[in-house]
């Protein structure tokens, strides 16, 4: 069995200031805003073969909403949680977890060999792209992309982990694996790294970004919230 990827990245959302009801109000109305790539379905279907099967089918799954799972002992309406977390699902089988200062990313193409093979580069791109988007909503500039080996050793992610530590999980990485000097596509075959921090240079000019006013997001930079949205209207 080979080793699996594991995608992570970082945002600006303050889970102090606000709350669960709010942020996930505005965080899932976002992500609907964002269609998922045409391209990226092909990628998507092969890397969870189990799952599209006879009882899943890639119409039906396509056409999903983003939309939100509810946590046993985690309520969108209890601002005193104190391990917060908003899980969404949506088209085709994505899955994204916001947590306090970071964001578990939907894996598209998790075999670590896959996705830095060579031969895969147009695919990995179209996920980076994909990704970007994503981060961009939430205020984040950058992802780690790691393996299973070195996620188990750190047991990272912790759901409660500051926007610091963060920043030092990849101070550590390269203090234990060396500073990834190279381009993620510049990797030979079977000489893949244990982790990636991707940065997005080379897509900021590629992928037209809005402002967060544009996808609703503005709101959870603020300091208070004027208004609340209903039970109604909840995503």
């Amino acid at each position: 069995m080979g080793i699996s990827l594991n995608f992570y990245s970082n945002h600006n959302i303050d889970f102090k200031r606000h709350s669960l009801l709010d942020i996930r109000f505005h965080g899932i109305s976002a992500l609907r805003k964002i269609p998922f790539p045409d391209s990226l379905v092909t990628v998507t279907v092969e890397s969870y073969p189990n799952v599209f099967s006879t009882h899943t089918s890639v119409e039906s799954t396509l056409g999903q909403e983003w939309g939100p799972v509810d946590v046993p002992g985690v309520t969108p309406h209890n601002v005193r949680n104190l391990n917060p977390r908003i899980i969404a699902f949506g088209p085709m089988v994505m899955r994204i977890i916001l947590v306090p200062n970071h964001i578990i990313l939907p894996s598209i193409l998790y075999d670590r060999e896959g996705f830095y093979s060579p031969q895969n580069k147009m695919k990995v791109h179209e996920i980076r792209k994909y990704y970007y988007r994503i981060i961009s909503l939430y205020g984040g500039d950058r992802a780690i992309y790691v393996d299973d080996r070195v996620v188990n050793k750190f047991n990272f992610p912790a759901d409660d982990f500051k926007s610091s530590v963060f920043k030092n999980f990849e101070n550590e990485l390269v203090e234990r694996y060396g500073e990834n000097r190279k381009h993620i596509y510049s990797y030979a075959q079977g000489k893949f790294p244990r982790y990636y921090i991707d940065t997005f240079d080379d897509l900021k000019d590629e992928v037209g970004l809005g402002t967060p006013a544009d996808t609703g997001l503005a709101i959870l930079s603020q300091s208070r919230i004027k208004s609340f949205p209903s039970k109604s209207k909840l995503p």
